[in-house]
Order: structure tokens, then C-alpha cells, then sequence
């Protein structure tokens, strides 16, 4: 650990703050990638993968005891979403609405903690393969704090709990955006790469959950990386998330190579 309350991983030479900007953003695009690949991978296979019998009593459970029970708020709350996906289908019962809303929580929400658990692993191990400076790790001892360490805003460090915000805050945002007032730019999208995947031999119920996939998801998903991308540069030119004794530099002494990150002891 350094005077200044940082800590880096190896114990390699200074070098300048652009190339620590990117290899952590090198690392962080890897995580990104390796997050959209799980996820899409899950959907696309998760009903080959996963007992049919094992899938239905999931589905039924968390209609009956997530959905059903408040199905009418949740409809009227998906009411405010314009993608057809969102849209009410009045020629159903109430029961039926109900399952076919738990098996999109069932196979998407297992995508996202799949997603989550592939983006947070690969941006750790990224840092630590490429010694990036991070901001000081809690010194706690034990199981528990080996198991906080991998919970997000509970036992992450300053600057990953900062670039986490940046990058899930404009990933919410844009996927509200996309399926509000661009829903018809996403329900176009969908129709679009549906049509693809089914020409490469797709069944058409499962190109339409790959697509609703990609476009409801992961194109937020790459605008979130962006801004985690910003959120790297800010940590390491500017000192966001990081000790307030980090050096500040300007941003024509970070691009020309100049400014050098802190020394490592």
C-alpha cells in the first residue's frame, strides 16, 4: 500500500494514467461482453437446460405468490410501457396474464443474476490480472467479509461502487427510455432480429425472447458500459471514488501520456 491510501495488485513499475485508463476499461468492456454473452446464453437455453417439470413449478410459484395476488397494480403499472411485450391481452384470464408474466421473471430474472454475477467477477479478476489501482479494500478477516466482497455497495471499494452506479444508473435509465417513448424503435428491432434468428433456424417463440432480450436489455446494458467507461477515466485522471489524497491531472497531460499514476511501494 502506497503514503496516499491507494493499493494495486502487483508490484509493476509507474506508468501513465491513459494506460491504467485503459486496461481498466479494456477490463471492464470484458466484463460487459462477458455479462451479455451469460445472459443471452441463459435465455437462449435455459428451457433446454433446465427439467420442464422443474421450470413449470417455478413459473406456478411465483405466479401464484409474486404475481396474481397483485396482478391488477402490476398491470396497471406495465400499462405506462408501450412495447407490445407490456400490452394486456384481455383474451386471457387472469391466471393465464399471471404465468406468462412469472415465466418472463423466472427466465429473465435468472439472466440478470447470472449477468450480474459474470460482469462483477470478470471486472475483478481483470483488475487484479492487470495491477490496477484501486481504492483501499476493507482489512477485515473471516468468511464474512470474503462474502460482503462480492456483494455490491456492501463490501465493494469506493471506486467499483462508483463505476457501478454510473453504469446500472444510464442502463435503468435507457431501458426505461427504450421501452417507453422509443418503444416503437425497440418493438421495430424486435420484429427485425426475430425475423433473422428464425432464417438461421430459431423457433420463432425463442427468437422473440432472444430479440426482446438484446433490445430490452442488452442495448442498455452496452450504454451503461459507456458510462462506466467515463467513470474509469474520472477515477484515475480526476480521482473519483478514490483517496481524497489522489492527484488530480488534466486531461491534455492524461491523453499525451504525461501524467503518471501513483507510485506503487
Amino acid at each position: 500500500m502506497t503514503s496516499n491510501g491507494l493499493i494495486s495488485n502487483n508490484n509493476h513499475a509507474v506508468r501513465s494514467v491513459r494506460r491504467n485508463i485503459g486496461l481498466e476499461s479494456a477490463g471492464f468492456a470484458a466484463a460487459e461482453g462477458a455479462s451479455m454473452v451469460t445472459s443471452l446464453g441463459v435465455v437462449a437455453v435455459m428451457d433446454k437446460v433446465v427439467p420442464k417439470p422443474l421450470m413449470d413449478k417455478a413459473t406456478d410459484i411465483v405466479s401464484k405468490v409474486f404475481i396474481e395476488p397483485y396482478l391488477d397494480t402490476i398491470e396497471r403499472n406495465l400499462a405506462k410501457c408501450r412495447l407490445e411485450e407490456c400490452q394486456v391481452d384481455e383474451t386471457k384470464t387472469r391466471e393465464e396474464r399471471a404465468r406468462r408474466l412469472a415465466n418472463g421473471v423466472v427466465i429473465f430474472g435468472t439472466a440478470y443474476c447470472f449477468a450480474l454475477a459474470a460482469k462483477f467477477g470478470a471486472r475483478k479478476y481483470a483488475n487484479k490480472l492487470t495491477g490496477v489501482t484501486e481504492a483501499e479494500a476493507s482489512t477485515e478477516a473471516g468468511l464474512l467479509s470474503k462474502v460482503k466482497s462480492h456483494i455490491p455497495f456492501v463490501g465493494y471499494t469506493r471506486d467499483a461502487n462508483m463505476i457501478t452506479i454510473a453504469d446500472e444508473a444510464v442502463h435503468i435509465g435507457s431501458l426505461i427510455y427504450l421501452n417507453t417513448k422509443a418503444s416503437q424503435f425497440t418493438d421495430d428491432h424486435i420484429k427485425s432480429l426475430s425475423k433473422t434468428l428464425e432464417k438461421f433456424g430459431v423457433s420463432k417463440e425463442k427468437a422473440k425472447e432472444v430479440s426482446t432480450m438484446v433490445m430490452v436489455w442488452e442495448v442498455p446494458n452496452f450504454l451503461g458500459m459507456m458510462a462506466g467507461g467515463t467513470a474509469i477515466a474520472g477515477k484515475h485522471a480526476k480521482g473519483w471514488g478514490m483517496d481524497k489524497k489522489h492527484p488530480k491531472y488534466s486531461i491534455m497531460d492524461v491523453v499525451n501520456g504525461t501524467a503518471k499514476a501513483p507510485s506503487i511501494s
